[in-house]
C-alpha cells in the first residue's frame, strides 16, 4: 500500500513540510540551530556564533549584579542566552521582533540577541545600542517576572509595568532624558520613548513607597 498517496502526501509535499518544520522546531528550540560555541557564564548558559571576547563574564556578571538588587531575582533560575550577529538566526528567531535589542519569549525558552560587540559591551538595534549587560539584565526580568506571575499574570501586567520595571533594573533606557525633549520638541515620535517614560513611572512609584509585589499586582 503506498502510504504516502493514501495519506495525500508527494515528494513536494514532503520538502515543503520540512520546510516549514525546521525553522519551527528552530524557533521552539533555538539551540537546535548550528551554533559556533556553547558555555556557560555564571547562572547563563550561553550559545553564540563565535567564541565570545572574554569581556562577556564579566559583563554577565554586572547583569547578575543588577539583578540582585530586585526583590523578584532568583539566583537559582538558569536563563539560556543565544548571543547572534544580527544575521539569518537573528532574523529566524527575532521573527517579527527583529528591530529590538532582545527577544525573550516562552516559546523560545530563552533569549536571543540582537548584534552585539562584547568587546564594548555594546548591543545594536535601528540605529540605536545599548549596554549587553543592561540588555540581559532586562530581558532576564522579564522571565522572572513570568516565573512569578505564570504565563497568564504575565500577559495580563501593563506593558508600562513590564518594561518600565525591566528597565529600571536594567538602570538604563534606549533613549536619554535629553533625547526625548529634543525628539518631542522636533514633534517626532519613537517607539523608545514609551519605554523611557515606563522607567521613569515605575521609578516615581517605588520612590513614593510603592513595593515592586504591589507593582506587578497592578491592571491599569
Amino acid at each position: 500500500m503506498n502510504w504516502r498517496r493514501l495519506l495525500g502526501f508527494d515528494r513536494r509535499s514532503l520538502i515543503a513540510l520540512a520546510l516549514i518544520a525546521v525553522p519551527a522546531a528552530a524557533v521552539a528550540k533555538p539551540s537546535l540551530l548550528s551554533w559556533g560555541w556553547h558555555g556557560q557564564f555564571g547562572r547563563y548558559d550561553v550559545y553564540a556564533d563565535v567564541p565570545p571576547a572574554p569581556q562577556l563574564q564579566a559583563e554577565l556578571a554586572r547583569s547578575s549584579t543588577l539583578l540582585g538588587a530586585s526583590p523578584i531575582d532568583d539566583r537559582a533560575l538558569r536563563p539560556t542566552l543565544y548571543l547572534t550577529d544580527g544575521g539569518w538566526r537573528w532574523h529566524l528567531l527575532a521573527l517579527t521582533n527583529d528591530r529590538a535589542f532582545a527577544v525573550t519569549r516562552p516559546m523560545l525558552g530563552g533569549t536571543v540577541v540582537n548584534r552585539s560587540d562584547i568587546a564594548s559591551d555594546t548591543v545594536f538595534a535601528r540605529g540605536y545600542r545599548r549596554t549587553l549587560s543592561g540588555v540581559v539584565a532586562h530581558e532576564t526580568v522579564h522571565v522572572l517576572q513570568r516565573e512569578r506571575l505564570g504565563l497568564v499574570g504575565f500577559a495580563r501586567l501593563p506593558t508600562w509595568v513590564k518594561e518600565g520595571y525591566a528597565d529600571y533594573v536594567a538602570r538604563e533606557s534606549t533613549l536619554s532624558d535629553a533625547d526625548v525633549a529634543r525628539l518631542r520638541a522636533q514633534g517626532r515620535d519613537d517607539p523608545a520613548i514609551f519605554y523611557h517614560d515606563a522607567r521613569l513611572r515605575v521609578s516615581d512609584a517605588l520612590t513614593h513607597g510603592e513595593t515592586v509585589d504591589q507593582l506587578l499586582r497592578s491592571t491599569s
